[in-house]
């Protein structure tokens, strides 16, 4: 049984020595109970040094572990935010449960039988796609998994990161699989969204070791599709939870404008702060571009005098070569034609010259 609810003790944080000085059993404890992750963190890598764990490589397969690793890694994957990295563990507490089979399997954990170099082997898929280098599609993974099994595989790497390293996902195939799926997708999409709220909303300090490689609610775009995307085709109205979610990137993906759809989605109230609130600080021309692509189909007057100010910001203008500028400018000048309060903020700036003799 996975054990991550036991009653915290706040226990104090100790220096190394004392800390490798402490039993197995008292570090165990420190692990389960301490109510700092913080504290819990320096007790799990303490077990895991003890046991020789390996450290910057693959995970290694759980029937390969030696009896002490085995045991470093069941109490490890009892505990969420646990910040263990360089030991080849997975980063999220739910991964290293299914790893070692304390909880049920997903599709990364299903074993599926391949040919390596001539042989015959029964794997995890996850250790399966390692072998033959396959990438993340239907099409590499059709031998052993459905077309749904492979869109639950997508969710699953983009919100706990898997089993740790690189990972190049296809977003046309999500995007036609999310079509394909849509409906029956909803509660996944569901429980997608309330795991996602769960680990933003903690104030843990190493919540962030659950997120796979989230670095802000908005950078993983294909995970918020994943959560937004079906829940908008269903004709769900998204409040702020979804909006919090919700990516500036919004070009579209391949035939599909995923972007938009998930936009109309939102309570109309929340469209203009949530745009805005993605809207990058500093104007780049991709933050234009795509605040232009809003702007074609959502009439949102902040963004718009957002953009028709940041357009003349110097340091944007600086970035941007000439013809690439002008032509935002034109765009911008010709979204906003019909908002004659924003003219003074369109107009080009007129060099200033100095006066004969100052």
């Amino acid at each position: 049984m996975t054990i991550i609810a036991l009653d915290r003790e706040d226990l104090p944080a100790i220096a190394p020595d004392e800390l490798a000085a402490l039993s197995e059993t008292a570090l165990t404890t420190r692990v389960l109970r301490a109510a700092s992750s913080v504290v819990a963190t320096a007790a799990a890598r303490e077990l895991l040094t003890r046991a020789a764990f390996p450290q910057r490589q693959q995970v290694p397969l759980a029937e390969t572990l030696t009896p002490a690793q085995r045991a470093a890694a069941d109490v490890v994957a009892r505990r969420e935010y646990l910040e263990l990295w360089p030991f080849a563990v997975p980063p999220a507490r739910a991964t290293r449960a299914r790893w070692l089979g304390l909880e049920p399997p997903t599709i990364l954990e299903k074993i599926v039988t391949v040919d390596v170099d001539s042989t015959a082997t029964s794997m995890p898929l996850r250790a399966a796609m390692r072998a033959l280098k396959l990438p993340f599609s239907v099409a590499a993974l059709s031998p052993w998994a459905t077309s749904r099994e492979v869109l639950d595989l997508y969710a699953e790497v983009l919100l706990r990161g898997g089993y740790g390293g690189p990972n190049v996902f296809d977003h046309q195939e999500v995007a036609a699989l999310l079509d394909e799926h849509a409906a029956d997708f909803v509660p996944a999409a569901e429980a997608l969204l309330a795991e996602s709220v769960r680990q933003w909303t903690s104030t843990d300090t190493h919540a962030a070791a659950e997120r796979g490689t989230w670095t802000s609610r908005r950078a993983n775009a294909l995970l918020a599709h994943l959560m937004l995307y079906p829940l908008a085709l269903a004709g769900r109205t998204l409040g702020a939870d979804e909006a919090s979610f919700v990516p500036f990137r919004l070009a579209p993906v391949g035939a599909r404008d995923i972007g938009r759809t998930v936009l109309l989605a939102l309570r109309e109230d929340l469209r203009e702060p949530t745009v805005l609130a993605a809207y990058e600080e500093l104007p780049t021309l991709t933050a234009v571009t795509t605040a232009l692509d809003v702007l074609r189909f959502l009439p949102l007057p902040a963004l718009a005098t957002r953009v028709a100010r940041d357009i003349h910001d110097p340091a944007f203008k600086k970035s941007v070569p000439k013809v690439p500028f002008q032509r935002v400018v034109d765009a911008v000048a010709a979204l906003c034609a019909d908002m004659p309060e924003l003219a003074p903020l369109l107009a080009k700036p007129k060099p200033t010259r100095k006066k004969a003799g100052t």
